[in-house]
């Protein structure tokens, strides 16, 4: 089975939406890198049940994900925020004006606290 890392993530998003054991594997599959016997071993199921759990935990994940989009939103607020740093930058390279400064870094601030919330 392909590792998709975003699983990961949308598993922390949408997971409680998921049956227990859905949740469960699937974090022993994506974050603690268990293998689809040791799934099966700890469980008490086949490895082919093991596989079954991740792989419709995984689909209805991705269904909420292609829906909802809160991650696709994530990743765009991230990037937007990263072309304002970079744009603060070259403002506060390019330019000597102490007010305009004082904004770049009032910017930088406001940025800073979003990354950190």
């Amino acid at each position: 089975m392909a590792s998709d890392p975003d699983i990961s993530v949308l598993l922390d998003i949408y997971g409680d939406v998921l049956t227990n054991k859905q949740k469960e594997c699937l974090d022993l599959y994506y974050n603690k890198d268990f293998s689809l016997t040791e799934i099966a071993e700890y469980y008490n199921i086949t490895r082919q049940g093991a596989r079954d759990f991740i792989k419709k935990g995984a689909s209805c994940l991705l269904d909420l994900e292609n829906k909802i989009k809160v991650l696709e939103k994530q990743k765009n607020r991230q990037k937007d925020l990263s072309k304002i740093i970079n744009i603060s930058r070259l403002l506060k390279k390019n330019n000597n004006s102490k007010r305009v400064l004082d904004y770049v870094d009032l910017i930088c601030e406001i940025i800073t606290k979003i990354y950190d919330d």
